[in-house]
């Protein structure tokens, strides 16, 4: 635990110390409801720590850390023919797609394709 997290457990036992002295009738009424929030702040307090000084804690997702989600649609029912319908390949395009956007690998694009079935 950091110093902080210490600092923190100890101010709120000192609170509670000073609750049952000054108010028995309601100390458990305080202690059930402070105990959350102290606990939820020092878990906060700690994975901020960790997200600051080696990149651990938080893990962040793609609107948070700047990238973009885009999703691509290809309607199967305007190819002219059928053969073309039935041989088209999502995993095929994603991967032609994914070596056009990127062909060296340097800005580590991830193209997934999705079942027609997922809406």
């Amino acid at each position: 635990m950091t110093l902080v997290s210490l600092v923190t457990f100890a101010v709120f036992l000192a609170f509670l110390l000073l609750v049952r002295r000054s108010m028995k009738a309601f100390f458990w009424r305080i202690t059930f409801c402070l105990l959350p929030l102290v606990v939820g702040g020092l878990i906060t307090a700690n994975a901020l720590h960790r997200y600051a000084t080696d990149g651990g804690g938080f893990k962040l997702g793609v609107d948070l850390v700047g990238g973009t989600i885009l999703v691509y649609e290809v309607d199967a029912d305007k190819f002219q023919d059928e053969e073309r319908k039935k041989a088209f390949q999502p995993e095929q395009l994603a991967s032609r797609l994914k070596t056009r956007l990127d062909p060296n690998d340097l800005y580590n694009i991830t193209i997934r394709p999705v079942p027609a079935k997922n809406v």
